[in-house]
């Protein structure tokens, strides 16, 4: 706790450096047989490791955001000067704060994407236990899991990955085809467990099976420098074409329940809710809704009052109407009149 308070007008940057060097440091500790059991331990502290993993999943797209947001300014600035005789024309005040600029961005993208690679490294070695990587997969973590891979995947591999491409990128850390090839043995571990899937291809914002493919494409790419293995590029391969075929099943099966009574919908997210819990204010949310607003905010979304965990109780009720409309859809019987109609 006292890396996260330190009371320092740095401290929003300064608990990033602790962070990094605590990963060094759980590295070490995950290959000693003895402190790997205590560390699997605490990943059976759902309430606790869910936290953690939160923490590493919001860490991880600031700072991956914020390294990539200047290597694009850096790349700027660099085609700038590469033109020596616009450069010059540009006046002198202005190429001095262009260079300030340039040298600050500097400095940010490699403190950041140095953060972001030992970080991505943990979460790889973290997530190649079985046990572990069923946390992960819990309701409320697997679809947070997955936008974030989702959007690492658009930035180093969708269609403007070509901003990305500054002089001498070593020297920020950045090495994109490893940070990739980080991201896809993730996604690999992830990928047996049928939840991903589901969760990857409702991530409508950034889900793109043909970033997935084209990760293939570039780490079999002989341009590369790394060891990838063959088994690896087969299985991504695979799991574009699992994802490809979850969205279908996905969009059938929303499309077949049409549209769905208001109050079976998450006053949230407005989609079908599957486990509803009530809320003191009286109101009744999806439970992986309320539970991923929790890790961040323990406070009831409409009254404002204090809200754990707890706190929620099953809306048996509720649940058992939602799924008796489910059944008769899925019966052929229409959507019809709800039970709170008849």
């Amino acid at each position: 706790m006292d890396i996260e308070f330190s009371g320092s007008h740095t401290a929003a940057y300064d608990k990033y450096e602790y962070r990094q060097e605590m990963s060094t440091v759980l590295e070490y500790l995950w290959q000693q047989p003895v402190y790997k059991a205590t560390m699997v331990d605490f990943a059976r502290d759902l309430r606790k490791f869910v936290r953690f993993v939160n923490m590493i999943i919001n860490d991880s797209i600031y700072s991956m955001n914020e390294a990539l947001t200047k290597l694009k300014s850096i790349k700027d600035v660099q085609g700038e000067m590469a033109d020596e005789a616009a450069w010059q024309a540009q006046p002198s005040r202005t190429r001095q704060q262009r260079a300030q600029q340039l040298q600050q961005d500097e400095g940010h993208a490699r403190y950041f994407m140095l953060f972001t690679t030992a970080v991505m490294h943990m979460m790889e070695y973290l997530s190649e236990d079985r046990e572990v990587a069923l946390v992960f997969m819990l309701p409320e973590l697997a679809p947070r899991i997955s936008e974030m891979l989702n959007f690492f995947l658009v930035d180093l591999v969708g269609p403007k990955c070509s901003s990305l491409r500054v002089n001498e990128p070593e020297k920020y850390h950045f090495h994109p085809r490893a940070l990739l090839y980080e991201i896809v043995k993730i996604i690999l571990h992830f990928a047996p467990f049928p939840e991903f899937a589901v969760a990857m291809v409702r991530d409508e914002r950034s889900f793109d099976p043909g970033n997935l493919r084209k990760a293939v494409r570039v780490l079999g790419s002989s341009r590369t420098d790394l060891t990838v293995r063959p088994e690896h590029l087969q299985a991504l391969e695979a799991f574009a074409s699992k994802c490809v075929e979850t969205r279908e099943s996905v969009e059938a099966e929303e499309a077949s329940y049409g549209e769905v009574p208001d109050e079976f919908q998450d006053p949230i997210t407005a989609d079908l809710m599957h486990d509803p819990v009530k809320l003191p204010s009286g109101h009744s949310v999806d439970r992986p809704t309320i539970t991923r607003h929790l890790l961040s905010d323990e406070t009831d979304p409409f009254s404002r009052a204090r809200l754990t965990v707890d706190m929620l109780v099953p809306d048996d009720e509720l649940r058992a109407q939602i799924d008796a409309w489910k059944a008769k859809v899925r019966s052929g019987g229409g959507s019809g009149p709800t039970p709170m109609e008849e």
